[in-house]
């Protein structure tokens, strides 16, 4: 006699098929993007936690850059800082920016000085790191400044790395380079305050870091096998820890000594991990993380010394344990759900699902386990597997892109238009709000350009508009943003500077790229530029103070090209001055 199937046996089958594809993705990793989505939309919906009282930001921030200077600050202003915050009993003083470089020998000893009165100054290094066969790989390592490293509390690194879709969501407590550990400066100082040696770490590779604690009991660290943890974000930057500004602090100081009341309580210092880091527009190494996509760098090592210090770690579940996870959620699907009715079965695939996640929510939230969350989920909908799959990975590809294409030009890597017009939106707000906030904008394309085109080929022409843009980017300061106008055009915003100084710019801008020889093969190039410099002056839009940047390139253009024009104002009654070779 020949096996007979009821057509719901048949369903079971197929089902648990589907349930096997599903598994057999997550397995071969191929779920993962998918995975880290769900992760970090749970990580977005939970609720923030009470940022740790004894971790304080003190932001460089604009007030500070208005006040002392254009970013690098004179080394003199670190040395004050220190030594008011020791005199505020801070604890632990954590800066977020690298002393790589000797600065004049007179601000050298005066930092060097202030580090040696007030011992509680930790300084990074960092690594420049490399892919090497899929491998990560460390190689020149960016030390402070040699007379500064006897008199620190402690060094570490603050080596930052993102995920293959730019997030951060893990961090390295340590680096290993050539069989050789290197701590963070975040797990230094932690380490530092449980009275615990880095050489005393009982460090099991690829599963935990033990910390030797004799009075409360030995402190276990989930790690992977590049001695990272997943980090438990506090929550957003604005919400989460005391923010001070870097002036704020010394002008409060300031106040107290003079008898006056201080603009902020100083004493709420006293005890602190006060963490410095770069904030201010256009000097802060801004990150991506779950919780938002615009995040200041020195934030991450904040909520790493809050991990570490209230222990409230992640701990991923293994893949062992998800696949069983996979298996037996699918089997009961497929068991108790599809021998039934479709309405019947409906409401249990859809209780299934929002039990699943509510159950891996808690655990995430309230014990710290992750557990998979997409792909369980995907296994009891069966026969939606591949339209969800593939949806989700075409989404997550569109994403990608799409936000690629809207902040960058292709070709160059230079802002596009439309991104550069947000900046530039800004900019012209924050000088409506407050006048003494000049600003300015350069015009510029190639002249010729055309010709190369032409002669040589759109080739030589896109590797033309490439290192032009490399040397544009070479040629003003970092505050500076350079965007890609359109064809040949590009625009540079000024932020903080004059028409003189602008003009400087402009023509170092120039003669950078009337210097700089173009290879392509055996050829060699020189390319010329012109520029229209325009500097903010009762414009009543941005569009007119483009317009007039426009309007100096294109006399500069009809008047012999390769020179830099300063953009009448706007009432018409300043002429173009401009700043031309001697050839």
């Amino acid at each position: 006699m020949g096996l007979k199937f009821r057509s719901g046996d048949i369903k079971i089958v197929f089902g648990f098929l589907g349930s096997l594809l599903i598994l057999s993705l997550f397995l071969f990793h191929l779920l993962r993007p998918l995975e880290l989505l769900s992760y970090d939309f749970f990580q977005k919906i939970k609720p923030e936690q009470q940022s740790h009282p004894q971790i304080v930001l003190i932001e460089v921030a604009e007030d500070g850059i208005k006040a002392f200077g254009r970013w690098p600050w004179a080394r003199k202003y670190h040395a004050a800082i220190v030594s008011i915050l020791n005199q505020l009993e801070v604890k632990q003083v954590v800066y977020d920016i690298l002393f790589t470089e000797s600065s004049p020998p007179e601000e050298d000893n005066l930092f060097e000085i202030a580090l040696k009165q007030n011992p509680i100054v930790y300084l990074p290094y960092a690594f420049e790191a490399f892919e090497e066969n899929g491998v990560i790989r460390y190689a020149t390592q960016y030390q402070p400044v040699k007379q500064f490293r006897d008199w620190l509390k402690g060094m570490g690194h603050i080596n930052i790395e993102s995920g293959d879709d730019g997030v951060i969501r893990q961090f390295s407590l340590i680096i290993e380079k050539r069989g050789q550990l290197y701590p963070s400066i975040s797990f230094q100082a932690c380490l530092d305050q449980w009275g615990v040696l880095f050489e005393d770490l009982i460090i099991k590779k690829g599963k935990w870091i033990e910390v030797p604690m004799e009075e409360r009991g030995n402190i276990i660290i989930p790690i992977d096998n590049r001695y990272r943890i997943w980090i438990n974000w506090v929550g957003r930057w604005k919400n989460t820890f005391k923010h001070y500004s870097f002036l704020e602090i010394i002008q409060a100081f300031k106040q107290k000594q003079m008898g006056e009341e201080p603009m902020i309580d100083l004493n709420e210092l006293k005890g602190k991990v006060a963490i410095i880091g770069l904030t201010a527009l256009g000097l802060s190494d801004i990150k991506i993380i779950p919780l938002q996509p615009v995040y200041p760098g020195v934030g991450v090592h904040a909520n790493i010394i809050q991990n570490l210090l209230t222990q409230k770690f992640i701990y991923p579940v293994s893949q062992a344990w998800n696949a069983v996870i996979i298996l037996v959620l699918s089997l009961f699907a497929s068991m108790a759900i599809f021998r039934k009715k479709t309405g019947t079965s409906i409401v249990l695939v859809l209780s299934t699902i929002v039990l699943y996640l509510l159950g891996s929510f808690v655990l995430l939230v309230f014990y710290g386990v992750w557990i998979a969350i997409l792909s369980p989920v995907l296994a009891v909908l069966l026969n939606f597997i591949s339209a969800t799959l593939y949806s989700e990975i075409h989404l997550a590809v569109e994403k990608k892109r799409l936000e690629k294409l809207a902040t960058r030009d292709g070709l160059t890597g230079l802002f596009n238009r439309r991104h550069f017009e947000l900046f530039l939106d800004a900019e012209f707000k924050k000088q409506k709000s407050k006048p003494d906030k000049i600003f300015s904008v350069v015009m510029t394309d190639i002249d010729h350009f055309k010709g190369f085109n032409d002669t040589y080929g759109h080739q030589t022409g896109d590797l033309v508009l490439r290192e032009v843009a490399k040397t544009f980017r070479l040629s003003v300061r970092e505050l500076d943003i350079v965007g890609r106008y359109g064809g040949e055009e590009f625009i540079v915003l000024l932020p903080g500077t004059g028409i003189d100084e602008a003009m400087i710019i402009a023509e170092r801008m120039r003669k950078n790229t009337e210097l700089h020889k173009i290879k392509d093969g055996n050829t060699s190039h020189t390319v010329m530029i012109s520029a229209g410099v325009a500097c903010i002056a009762g414009d009543a839009s941005t569009a007119e103070l483009i317009k007039r940047a426009d309007d100096a390139l294109y006399v500069a253009k009809e008047t012999g090209r390769n020179k830099v024009l300063a953009a009448k104002e706007p009432q018409g009654s300043v002429g173009e001055e401009g700043i031309e070779d001697n050839k």
